[in-house]
């Protein structure tokens, strides 16, 4: 089994020996404004799971291992697992990923996002035998309001098909238990650094306010002020089409560099070009049904419907539909690059490669 020692500092190196490790260590140890228990700094393999078992002339590297915190490294499908065991103990129900060709909804080509299936629930049409829910829904971004396909390679974060882990509240909890359980996931139990995480909320227009609320109970939980930023539609507020149910989100993005205290590692890249700072989870707090207003013209020889502008309605009570890409958080939680490294994807791209090379 791997494991994996957490420190600030240093990305993390995989296959290092014993001997190796411990200088990675050891240099980490000497690094200015180490915070130790935090990630990430060196892969370990088993054979250091007892610091008696190193030999003994290797002083500096006990004294590293015993500031060191090694914790195995989870798979895809652990940290999957972990997410949806986690929002079952906070009484979620958890409902299986619906088809990519979403039933009865001519307003999406293909499922786009975890709340699809909630649709009608979240406009007060259908009524479930529960109001809290969790899933790992596959989705397809590749047309419509949603279209991550020019993005594709462009990025290490963006696939047009993914997993979206996400936790729903059907007029039951809103803000602040949503941002609550998002805290609690990512630095109590994901273990993640929060030195180099950044949230953000919806700035407000004429039509809907600043999202004060959401900046109230982020500070509550423990994020610092001054990493708490406010955007305007484009980035944070959504909608799952051109109608439909929608409202202003939170987003919690992750800093990816070396070293949270990098220059990199600042405001003016939080929702910036290129990976450094990447988007890992969003927050939507769905207040508003979003609709068309059609104008139709009637004349003597050809009546007509010309579109008219889209008018937000309140939804009969306010819920939460939360979005988290699963290889998003397996990069960082797995210390890679790219989507493409992980677990998830790399199988694949190595089976694909061989075929290939036979070829």
């Amino acid at each position: 089994m791997e494991f994996q020692a957490r420190f600030s500092g240093r990305q993390n190196v995989t296959g290092l020996s014993p001997a190796k490790a411990g200088s990675e260590l050891i240099e980490d140890l000497g690094s200015p404004g180490l915070r130790p228990g935090l990630h990430s700094a060196a892969i370990c393999d088993g054979s250091l799971s007892d610091p008696l078992q190193l030999p003994q002339n290797n002083l500096n590297f006990a004294r590293c291992y015993a500031h060191a915190k090694l914790e195995p490294i989870m798979t895809g499908n652990e940290i999957r697992e972990k997410f949806l065991q986690y929002f079952e103990r906070h009484g979620h129900t958890r409902v299986r990923s619906s088809p990519l060709l979403p039933a009865n909804d001519p307003t999406l080509l293909f499922t786009n996002a975890g709340m699809n299936q909630f649709k009608d629930t979240f406009l007060g049409i259908d009524k479930r035998e529960y109001v809290r829910a969790c899933s790992s829904q596959k989705c397809l971004r590749a047309g419509g309001k949603h279209n991550d396909l020019d993005e594709v390679g462009k990025t290490a974060r963006h696939q047009t098909f993914f997993e979206m882990l996400g936790n729903f509240s059907f007029g039951d909890y809103f803000k602040e238990d949503a941002i609550k359980f998002a805290w609690d996931l990512l630095v109590n139990e994901y273990k993640l650094d929060p030195a180099r995480m950044w949230f953000s909320v919806y700035e407000g227009d004429d039509e809907v306010g600043p999202d004060e609320d959401a900046e109230k109970f982020w500070e509550q939980v423990g994020a610092p002020r001054e990493r708490i930023l406010r955007f305007g539609r484009k980035d944070n507020f959504w909608q799952m089409g051109e109608t439909g149910p929608c409202g202003p989100c939170s987003e919690i993005h992750y800093y990816m560099g070396p070293d949270p205290n990098d220059a990199e590692n600042c405001a003016a890249n939080v929702n910036g070009p290129g990976d450094t700072i990447t988007e890992l989870w969003n927050l939507v707090f769905m207040q508003f049904d979003r609709a068309e207003v059609l104008n139709v013209v009637i004349n003597d020889e050809h009546p007509s419907v010309h579109s008219g502008k889209y008018v937000l309605t309140p939804l009969p009570a306010p819920s939460v539909d939360t979005g988290m890409g699963l290889e998003r958080i397996t990069v960082v939680l797995q210390g890679v690059k790219s989507n493409y490294e992980t677990d998830l994807l790399k199988p694949i791209i190595d089976f694909t490669a061989e075929l290939a090379v036979r070829k």
